[in-house]
């Protein structure tokens, strides 16, 4: 499954996927019977898929947000996701963070 959502996601690379996006959530799910994780973030507005990276923590989330130019990252106005997430993103928005 991971390896069709990578290649899903390397063939719409790209700046292009990340404009417009104003509102996104953040999560980590595991797989391959909880032995490997993966990080999502999806666009709220568009309800799809935007970005997602084998395993967890503050450096896959820094990989995410070192792919925003500096106007994608100003132009995120709301991320969800859990405490723990939220709590390890460097992400100032302009709205609410809510867990």
């Amino acid at each position: 499954m991971c390896r069709r959502v990578y290649a899903e996601l390397e063939a719409a690379r790209g700046a292009s996927r990340f404009d417009g996006v104003r509102r996104i959530g953040i999560d980590e799910t595991s797989y391959k019977k909880g032995h490997k994780y993966v990080t999502v973030v999806v666009d709220h507005d568009r309800g799809c898929l935007i970005w997602a990276h084998e395993g967890t923590g503050k450096d896959v989330l820094n990989l995410f947000l070192d792919e925003l130019t500096r106007e994608q990252r100003r132009a995120i106005e709301v991320v969800t996701g859990t405490v723990k997430i939220l709590s390890q993103i460097d992400l100032a928005v302009s709205g609410p963070v809510l867990f």
